[in-house]
């Protein structure tokens, strides 16, 4: 398991990888998830807790409406 897949454990109700891609020439990975949060956590407890993990240069978070 990696660090940022027990951070959605903690917040999302699910978590499913739907793309992945290399980045900076194959130095790094972008990874691409669609996330259901659960129903008492807010997306800013979820980025508060990706950020604090180490070799996490970028987060976007969208909406789906």
């Amino acid at each position: 398991k990696t660090p940022w897949e027990d951070v959605f454990a903690k917040h999302c109700a699910r978590a499913q990888l739907i793309s992945t891609a290399t980045a900076r020439q194959g130095a790094a990975l972008d990874l691409s998830y669609k996330l259901r949060l659960k129903s008492s956590v807010t997306p800013m407890q979820l980025l508060n807790d990706i950020n604090r993990i180490e070799g996490i240069q970028n987060v976007e978070m969208k909406r789906d409406l």
